[in-house]
């Protein structure tokens, strides 16, 4: 499996911010899946205005937190994310739950095999993450639903990564960093209870603390999966995977 290492918090913002560029000072004719692999902090970083910083748990260090495609290589564009003066254009984003610790390495380069048996094994229990769920009503329609992989930052910091499921939600649901520049909210419900929030930039819900509960009394731990099916315009469902 191909690599490529990339500074936190980029590698970080490739695979849950929306980070569809990677900037670097040469190309390359590789196209397909790499595996992304954080080796370092960068000095006084900056991410671009409405993208929220993240957490201190979220920027893991020296180790493969996930894959994406390199689907072209451009020299200009307007992605909030170019810079240049090559730019890696990239496409589908699947954060690993688990990070897989090694040593980095330069330019595209080949995972060691364990590392990437390891890799791989997570990508291939996940092919579930995505799905349409039927299901009996009167009516009998289908739900839209994604299949989501619970982090250890998500139970550390009460959140979700929606990356994978954004696409469940209108773009009026999503607003800026501040209270007022909320969006509109959606319904979540889970267990006997319900939530309303909107989803901040980050692309995660803007209320956080109702997760929390979520997580415990669904006994969820890092690894799990959770569905999120969108039962009709902005009312959702949250619950525990079982697959």
């Amino acid at each position: 499996m191909k690599a490529i290492s990339i500074q936190q918090p980029w590698a970080w913002a490739i695979l849950h911010a929306g980070k569809d560029i990677e900037n670097r000072t040469w190309s390359t004719t590789y196209r397909g899946e790499v595996a992304v692999h954080a080796t370092r902090m960068q000095d006084q970083w900056q991410l671009p205005t409405g993208v929220m910083r993240p957490t201190e748990q979220d920027l893991v260090l020296r180790a493969v937190i996930g894959v994406v495609e390199i689907a072209d290589v451009v020299v200009r564009g307007s992605s909030k994310w170019f810079i240049g003066p090559f730019g890696f254009l990239l496409r589908n984003p699947k954060p690993l739950a688990k990070p897989v610790h090694c040593p980095g390495n330069q330019r595209i380069w080949e995972l060691p095999p364990s590392v990437a048996r390891a890799v791989s094994a997570q990508l291939v229990n996940d092919r579930a993450r995505v799905q349409q769920v039927t299901v009996s009503t009167d009516k009998r329609r289908m739900i839209a639903a994604r299949v989501l992989r619970v982090t250890q930052g998500n139970l550390d910091n009460n959140h979700l990564y929606l990356t994978e499921a954004i696409d469940l939600f209108p773009a009026d649901v999503q607003g800026g960093p501040t209270a007022a520049q909320a969006g509109r909210s959606v319904s979540v419900h889970w267990d006997d209870q319900f939530v309303e929030t909107d989803i901040v930039r980050r692309r995660i819900f803007r209320r956080r603390g109702w997760l929390r509960r979520f997580f415990a009394s669904n006994r969820i731990t890092a690894g799990d999966r959770v569905l999120l099916e969108q039962i009709e315009p902005y009312v959702y469902r949250l619950s525990k995977a079982h697959i």
